[in-house]
C-alpha cells in the first residue's frame, strides 16, 4: 500500500462512461427561473413531509402505487427518481408537496420547479409503460387542515419528452464538462510535485500522517508547532490522494479570517497560478459579501436578488472558467452579472474542488456545507485548522440565550394569539425562578412546563408568519429564530449541558441559557460524515481531550510534531523601570516610546506593540509620532471593518519596517512588546535587568524577579509583596531565576553555571511550586461528565496547564502531579496550583 503522498495512482475516468443525475438535482440546475426570495415560510419539517405523503397516499385507492421508481436515459446521461403517486385507473400521475399558510402564497417560481420535476417523472411513466398521453397533478396539503389543492393537467408523450430532453440537454452540457474537469483534476493532483525545494523539519512527518488517514480514511489529531508550514503540509497530501480516494470536496475549516488567507495562499502556491485544472472557492459570512445590507434578500427590494436565478448560468459559466474564487473575483463576477456574491457562492460550492471558509459552514446546527454534501452525496475530507478554537466555538453553536427583558418588549407588540403564548412563557420562566436564591443558577434539567411552554410559542409564531408572511421581519422574526434555536436545543438537551438561570446580568436583565458543555454529540455525526478529518494545531494536548470532546472516533490517529526550533532563537527581556499600571502610565510613557524607538533603531523590521486598551495605545502612539516621528508606525483603529483590517495588515509585507499597535497578527514580525504584561526582543542595553545578580552567559537567561516570571504565592497576592519565595526558603522576600532550558528555579547560589545541559533536564534542577492564574475558569467546566469523554478534573486541568505552558515550553511540556483548584466567586479568576516536576528531555 502506498503512504506516501509523493505518489498514488489515478484512477482514469473511463471515456462515455454514463453519467447519473437525479431527477431532483436535474431540475434544480436546469429549471429554476425569477427571483432570489429569502423572506421567511414556515417549511414543514422532513418528518411533517413524510406524514403528509403518507395521509395523501392513504387517501387513494388500493390500485394507487405510491413511491414509484422510475428510470429514463438521455444519450449519456441516466436520470433516476422516484414518483409520489400513480393512479393506473385514471392515468394520473402526483407529486405531493406539503405546506403550512396560505395556498396562494406558495411562490410562481417554486410551483414552476415543482412542475419540472413532475413533468419529467410524467415522461419518464410514459417511456416505461408505452403511454401516449397522462393527467399530471401538483397536490399541495395543508399541514394545519390536512386540506388537499391539486392542480391538473392532460400532457401528451411528446410534449413530456420535449420537456425532458430540454432539460437534459442543458444539463449534459454542463455534466459532460464537469466529467472531464474532474478527469483533468484528478491526473494533474496525482502528478502534484510538491511546491518547495525539499520539507522543513517537521513537515514531511506531518503531510505523511494527513495522507495515510486519507488513504485508511480515518481521522488525525496533529499537533505541530508554528512555523513548520502546517497549512501546505496538510494541504498537500489530500489533494495528492484526491484521485485515489475519490475525494469529490476538500474542505478546509478555519476559526478566523487570517487563517482562511493562510489557506487560500497555500492553495494558490499548489495549483500553479492557473496552471493546474483546481476549482478553489472562498466562503464569506453574508454581512461581510452583502452589497445592500440596508435591503431584505427578496426580488422587491434587493437589484441583485431580482432576477437571480435567470441570469445565473451566465455567471456560474464565467466563475468555473475562472477557477480561482476569493472574495474579490466572486464579487467581480457577481457584479458583471448583477446577481448576489452570497448566494452565487453558495450555488459555486456544488462545482467547487477545495472550499475554504468558517467553522460554521460544517459543524453549525444549520450549516449548509454539511447539508449539500449529505444531499449530493460528497465525498469530503475535511482539514480543521487551529482546532483546539473549535471547542469553544462548538460550545457556541449548540448554545442559546433568552433575556426576559426581550421578551417583554416583543409580546408587547405581539398579535394577540403571539401575545398569550409569551405570556405563559414569561409566567413559567417567573414561576421556575421563584425557588432560586443565588442570582446564578445552573441545572441538569429543563423544567417540563417551560419546556412546553417553549413549544407552544415557537408554534403560535409559525401559524401566525404563516397567516401574515409579511410580518415576518424586524424584532418579531428575530424573537421566532431565538425561540426556535432554543427550542430546538431543548429537544436534545442531555448531559452534554446545563440550565443557566441568571436573575441580574449587566446587559438584558434576566436570562435563561442552555449552555453546552461538551459539543461532541452534536460534531460526532459531521466527522463521521466526511471520508477524513484532520484537526491540526499548535496545542491540541493531551489529545484523548481533545478527541472526546470533539467527538472525533475512537481509533483516530495522532501525531505530534516536535519543535525544530531551539531555545536559543528566542530572547525576552523585561524592562523593569516601566510601570504599566493605570495610575503610572502618563510618568512612563517617555520612557515607554523611547525603549521603542530605540529598538527599532538598533534593528529596523516589523515590530508589533500589544496594549491592553485603545486608551494606552492612543496615548503611546501619539507619543511615539511626537517624539520620534522618524519611526514609521500604524495603530489599530476603533471597530475596523475587515477590509480596514486587511488593508491595515496588508503595509506589514515581507522586508518591509514599521511598528504596529494592538494587532492580531502581522507576516514577518521580527518581534513583539507587550506594555501589559512584559517585553520581548532581540537583546539590547534597552532591556537592562535591575537584579542585583546579573545574568550570566553560562545561563543565557535574564533574572526573574516574581513579577517577571515566577508567579507569586497566594499570600503575596493579596499583600503588597512584588517578590516570589522560592518553596522551602525563608520568608523573607528573596529573587529566584529560571533556567531558560528548563524553566525551573536555580537557587541564585547556582546561578554561576547552567543548571541544565543543553537538550534536556537534569537531576540538579529542583521542583517548583507554580501558581498559575486562569481568567474566566468556570466550575461547570470542570463538570465529570461520564460517557462523554471528559476526563473529570484532573484531565481538565492537565488539559488547561499543558496549554499555558505549551507556548513557551512546546517540546519540553511540564509533566503535571496532583492539582487543586480555588476559585473566587461564581465567575471570576480561579487559581491552579500544581506540582512542576523536573522536565525531561
Amino acid at each position: 500500500m502506498t503512504t506516501d503522498p509523493s505518489s498514488s495512482p489515478a484512477d482514469e475516468p473511463a471515456p462515455g462512461a454514463e453519467l447519473a443525475v437525479s431527477v431532483k438535482a436535474l431540475c434544480a440546475f436546469a429549471a429554476r427561473a425569477g427571483d432570489l426570495d429569502l423572506r421567511f415560510v414556515p417549511v414543514p419539517s422532513a418528518q411533517e413531509g413524510l406524514a403528509g405523503h403518507r395521509l395523501v397516499q392513504g387517501r387513494r385507492g388500493d390500485a394507487y402505487e405510491s413511491e414509484l421508481g422510475l428510470t429514463a436515459r438521455f444519450g449519456r446521461l441516466r436520470v433516476r427518481g422516484r414518483a409520489d403517486g400513480y393512479d393506473p385507473q385514471g392515468r394520473r400521475l402526483e407529486e405531493i408537496k406539503t405546506f403550512r399558510g396560505e395556498f396562494e402564497a406558495i411562490r410562481a417560481n417554486h410551483r414552476a420547479l415543482h412542475w419540472a420535476q413532475a413533468r419529467c417523472y410524467a415522461w419518464m411513466l410514459c417511456e416505461a409503460r408505452g403511454l401516449e398521453s397522462l393527467e399530471v397533478a401538483l397536490v399541495y396539503l395543508d399541514l394545519g387542515s390536512d386540506e388537499e389543492h391539486a392542480l391538473a393537467e392532460t400532457m401528451t408523450r411528446d410534449a413530456l419528452r420535449a420537456h425532458f430532453e430540454a432539460l437534459c440537454g442543458r444539463y449534459l452540457a454542463w455534466a459532460e464538462q464537469e466529467a472531464a474537469h474532474r478527469g483533468a483534476r484528478d491526473a494533474a493532483m496525482d502528478a502534484l510535485p510538491f511546491p518547495h525545494a525539499g520539507f522543513r523539519p517537521g513537515q514531511r512527518d506531518l503531510a505523511r500522517a494527513v495522507y495515510r488517514a486519507a488513504v485508511a480514511e480515518r481521522c488525525l489529531l496533529a499537533q505541530a508547532p508554528t512555523g513548520i508550514g502546517k497549512t501546505v503540509a496538510t494541504l498537500f497530501p489530500l489533494l495528492k490522494a484526491a484521485a485515489r480516494q475519490r475525494i469529490d470536496k476538500l474542505v478546509f475549516l478555519t476559526a478566523k479570517t487570517s487563517g482562511r488567507a493562510i489557506a487560500l495562499e497555500g492553495l494558490r502556491l499548489l495549483r500553479g497560478g492557473a496552471g493546474r485544472p483546481l476549482r478553489v472557492l472562498e466562503l464569506a459570512a453574508r454581512e461581510k459579501v452583502c452589497e445592500h445590507p440596508d435591503k431584505s434578500c427578496h426580488g422587491e427590494s434587493c437589484p441583485l436578488a431580482r432576477g437571480f436565478y435567470d441570469r445565473l448560468p451566465a455567471a456560474r459559466a464565467e466563475a468555473v472558467g475562472t477557477a480561482w474564487l476569493d472574495r474579490a473575483e466572486l464579487r467581480r463576477i457577481a457584479l458583471a452579472h448583477a446577481v448576489c456574491p452570497y448566494f452565487l457562492a453558495q450555488e459555486l460550492a456544488r462545482w467547487c474542488d477545495a472550499i475554504v471558509g468558517d467553522y460554521n459552514y460544517y459543524f453549525d446546527s444549520s450549516a449548509f456545507l454539511w447539508a449539500l454534501g449529505q444531499e449530493e452525496g460528497w465525498r469530503t475530507a475535511l482539514l480543521v485548522d487551529e482546532a483546539h478554537n473549535l471547542l469553544d466555538r462548538a460550545r457556541g453553536m449548540y448554545s442559546a440565550r433568552l433575556h426576559a427583558t426581550g421578551l417583554g418588549a416583543v409580546r408587547r407588540q405581539a398579535p394577540p394569539l403571539v401575545r398569550k403564548a409569551l405570556g405563559k412563557l414569561l409566567r413559567e420562566w417567573r414561576r421556575h425562578q421563584q425557588t432560586q436564591v443565588a442570582p446564578y443558577r445552573a441545572s441538569d434539567t429543563i423544567p417540563s412546563a417551560f419546556a412546553r411552554a417553549l413549544q407552544e410559542t415557537v408554534v403560535a409564531l409559525g401559524d401566525h408568519f404563516a397567516a401574515q408572511p409579511h410580518e415576518a421581519q424586524g424584532a418579531l422574526q428575530q424573537c421566532f429564530f431565538d425561540l426556535l434555536q432554543f427550542a430546538r436545543l431543548a429537544d436534545s438537551f442531555g448531559e452534554h449541558s446545563v440550565f443557566e438561570s441568571t436573575l441580574e446580568e449587566s446587559e438584558g436583565g434576566e436570562a435563561l441559557a442552555i449552555r453546552n458543555l461538551v459539543p461532541a454529540p452534536f460534531l460526532r455525526g459531521r466527522f463521521a460524515g466526511s471520508l477524513s478529518s484532520t484537526c491540526f494545531s499548535g496545542t491540541l494536548a493531551p489529545f484523548s481531550f481533545y478527541r472526546d470532546m470533539l467527538g472525533l472516533p475512537d481509533n483516530t490517529a495522532t501525531l505530534d510534531v516536535g519543535s525544530p526550533f531551539r531555545s536559543e532563537q528566542l530572547t525576552v527581556r523585561i524592562a523593569m523601570d516601566v510601570s504599566t499600571r493605570f495610575r503610572d502610565r502618563a510618568a512612563s510613557l517617555q520612557r515607554l516610546v523611547g525603549l521603542i524607538a530605540a529598538q527599532y533603531t538598533q534593528q529596523p523590521g516589523n515590530y508589533l506593540a500589544f496594549f491592553s486598551s485603545f486608551d494606552y495605545l492612543s496615548s503611546a502612539f501619539d507619543a511615539l509620532a511626537s517624539r520620534h516621528p522618524e519611526v514609521p508606525a500604524w495603530a489599530q483603529a476603533r471597530g475596523m471593518r475587515e477590509a480596514e483590517r486587511e488593508a491595515f495588515l496588508a503595509r506589514f509585507a515581507s522586508g518591509g519596517r514599521g511598528w504596529v499597535s494592538r494587532c492580531w497578527a502581522v507576516p514577518s514580525a521580527r518581534a513583539s512588546i507587550c506594555p501589559a504584561t512584559g517585553w520581548s526582543g532581540p537583546s539590547s542595553p534597552a532591556w537592562a535587568c535591575r537584579s542585583t545578580t546579573p545574568p550570566t552567559s553560562a545561563c543565557e537567561n535574564a533574572c526573574r524577579p516574581c513579577s517577571a516570571r515566577a508567579t507569586p504565592t497566594p499570600t503575596s497576592i493579596r499583600g503588597s509583596r512584588r517578590w516570589c519565595r522560592r518553596p522551602g526558603a525563608s520568608s523573607a522576600p528573596s529573587r529566584t531565576r529560571a533556567c531558560s532550558t528548563c524553566w525551573t528555579t536555580a537557587s541564585r547560589a547556582r546561578t554561576s553555571a547552567r543548571c541544565c545541559p543543553p537538550g534536556g533536564g537534569s537531576s540538579r534542577c529542583s521542583a517548583l511550586l507554580v501558581l498559575l492564574r486562569v481568567f474566566l475558569l468556570r466550575r461547570d467546566d470542570l463538570v465529570h461528565r461520564d460517557g462523554h469523554g471528559v476526563a473529570g478534573r484532573e484531565g481538565f486541568l492537565d488539559a488547561v496547564v499543558q496549554r499555558l505552558f505549551a507556548r513557551l515550553l512546546r517540546d519540553r511540556l511540564v509533566l503535571l502531579g496532583r492539582c487543586v483548584v480555588l476559585f473566587r466567586g461564581r465567575e471570576g479568576e480561579g487559581f491552579v496550583r500544581c506540582r512542576a516536576h523536573e522536565a525531561s528531555s
